[in-house]
């Protein structure tokens, strides 16, 4: 989108998602869009908003790799799951990706 391509745009983005959590009002953190290909851009963006927290980073979090994805995709997708998982893991942080063994979602 827009504000990933103008300086400070990301910035302002991790703004209006801070008034919300701040009003107590519901913030998807708008990641259910690729807003680049870069690995490192992604992530940075990802972990300015994973580690103060928000009440859903990733509303486009897709079983679908980006690649492969002819509706635009996600900032996250099924390849970033084991990232996702370590990243909570290392930095102490819930970001509500939780590990499942298979017997237990083939149980259900």
């Amino acid at each position: 989108g827009v504000p990933s391509a103008v300086p400070s745009g990301i910035r302002a983005v991790l703004a209006e998602n801070l008034i919300c959590s701040s009003l107590d009002l519901e913030c998807a953190s708008s990641n259910d869009q690729t807003f680049t290909h870069s690995d490192m851009r992604r992530t940075a963006r990802f972990l300015m908003q994973f580690l103060p927290g928000t009440d859903f980073i990733s509303s486009g979090f897709s079983a679908v790799p980006n690649y492969d994805n002819m509706f635009a995709g996600s900032n996250e997708d099924a390849e970033d799951f084991d990232d996702y998982n370590v990243i909570q893991r290392d930095l102490k942080v819930d970001g509500g990706l939780r590990p499942v063994r298979e017997e237990d979602v083939i149980a259900i």
